[in-house]
């Protein structure tokens, strides 16, 4: 059927059981397609440009691109805001969408019928905000991509997302999901001019990706400022790449109160800026081989670190942990030559498969609560454990200073109730003649009952010249004497 075109301030409508073909770019001020109607490209790179703001597929109509490359629905209008309607029943297929012109408007992908995108989203327009409400979810072949030039402008999922890649072409522009997407490919800066963007996963919303990517043009060394704010669940495959090396606050991996972040990454940029103390969450190294643990930012730490699946976790540095230690599986800790600080104002508990070695080891948590710290799994301390603060309730396990009488391991403690003791279990100490005639805390155990800090003390003199593992447990809170001799 030949029809005249219609004009920019008319509403274009398709229905009765007819079927239009595009020929040629067209505007309209809108497109209704009606039950049993149908629009279809017929030709290659045509342009079909909305002037007033609405495209609607209702109950068994069609708006189909035919297979045609290039073909685009494009919102030109420069006041208000556009929306695109599936109905149930409705089908919508098409190349890309295209927000141009729109700056300032709020434009909305709603409905509960089919739309699916062979392309890209493509949002062209300073601050305008897209907003896909689509019941069924939304579907496309490739990215979103905020296109260059284009500042202060948001992408927010409300229901499901599947796409490849999120791309940031210029700054200032924001990924929200309140819903779940999943991105079989990166989240990403085009390159290191495209700085300050930002991506927040709400309470509730999914997230899933490959990596976290400052140049999606694959230059090494550093790219474009992107920003993760999670509240949600993110469950990352991939690592952080192309970070940039500066400090500033938009350059940040911030794992928020309430949040979950399953992370498999391998090997990491050096300067990606982590920061996982915030409220109570969970960061969870869940690969399937070996994984370096990212050092969070200095002051900071992480909340409940949990370390699973199989292989090495390698620690590339000290940090400290505000909530609970959980290993599980296969997966095995490697802790180098480095500290973890357990500094909670609640109790804290570390839960392994098997023993926990750490190199060296704080104990400074303030909670009023007793005891502070609790022990699900034997550990041992191969360098220096220091007490600052908190009690331990070994729970019945072992707990070593040292791996033998050659390393018999340090202990830092005031010798004082305010460092907090050890209950519940065995302490383990290595000693030899040499390190104990080096000062009363190398013969000291700092032990004591469920409520009462009742610490040994060992003399040079109790030790034979070979040296060897020395193990003392609390009974009673009653008053204890024990000598200290440095003769």
């Amino acid at each position: 059927m030949l029809l005249p075109p219609p004009t920019p301030a008319q509403v274009a409508i398709v229905g009765g059981g007819h079927t239009i073909n595009l020929t040629a770019d067209a505007n309209a001020g809108g497109v209704d397609i009606r039950p049993t109607g149908m629009l279809f490209f017929t030709t290659t790179n045509l342009d079909l440009g909305i002037e007033l703001g609405l495209v609607r597929v209702q109950t068994g109509g069609i708006l189909n691109h035919n297979g045609q490359a290039g073909a685009q629905i494009d919102f030109n209008q420069n006041a208000g805001g556009a929306t695109l309607r599936v109905d149930a029943g409705g089908i919508l297929t098409i190349e890309d969408i295209t927000l141009t012109a729109n700056a300032n408007s709020v434009h909305y992908i709603e409905g509960a019928g089919t739309l699916t995108i062979t392309d890209d989203i493509l949002i062209g327009a300073d601050n305008a905000t897209l907003i896909n409400n689509l019941s069924a979810g939304l579907t496309l072949s490739d990215q979103i991509e905020f296109t260059a030039g284009t500042t202060g402008a948001s992408f927010v999922n409300n229901t499901i997302l599947n796409a490849v890649d999120i791309l940031f072409d210029n700054d200032n522009n924001n990924f929200t999901n309140n819903g779940t997407a999943l991105l079989a490919g990166n989240l990403a800066a085009n390159g290191n001019t495209d700085d300050n963007n930002a991506i927040i996963n709400n309470a509730g919303g999914v997230l899933n990706f490959v990596s976290l990517d400052g140049d999606a043009n694959g230059a090494s060394g550093n790219g474009g400022d992107l920003t993760i704010i999670n509240f949600g669940t993110i469950n990352q495959s991939g690592t952080f790449l192309d970070i940039p090396s500066n400090s500033n606050a938009t350059n940040d991996i911030n794992n928020l109160n309430g949040a979950v972040w399953n992370y498999s990454g391998t090997g990491h940029d050096a300067n990606v800026r982590l920061f996982a103390n915030n409220g109570i969450n969970d960061f969870n190294y869940t690969a399937l081989g070996a994984q370096q643990i990212i050092t969070p930012v200095a002051a900071d730490g992480y909340s409940n670190l949990l370390l699973s699946g199989t292989g090495a976790k390698s620690a590339l540095g000290s940090f400290t942990l505000y909530g609970n230690w959980v290993r599980s599986g296969t997966a095995t800790f490697v802790p180098g030559t480095f500290t973890v600080t357990l500094a909670g104002t609640s109790p804290q508990s570390i839960t392994a498969t098997g023993t926990e070695t750490f190199n060296s080891l704080t104990f400074n948590n303030t909670a009023a609560a007793f005891p502070q710290i609790i022990l699900n799994t034997p550990v041992t301390v191969s360098n220096t454990l220091s007490m600052v603060s908190g009690s331990v309730n070994l729970n019945g396990n072992l707990f070593t200073v040292g791996t033998s009488a050659g390393s018999p391991g340090a202990l830092s403690h005031s010798f004082t109730e305010a460092s907090g003791w050890i209950y519940g279990g065995v302490l383990t100490r290595y000693v030899s003649t040499a390190n104990i005639a080096t000062g009363a805390l190398a013969g000291f155990f700092p032990v004591g009952s469920a409520t009462r800090f009742r610490p040994f003390f060992l003399g040079k003199n109790n030790v034979a010249n070979s040296g060897g593992a020395v193990s003392v447990v609390n009974f009673t809170d009653a008053l204890t004497t024990s000598n200290v001799s440095l003769l």
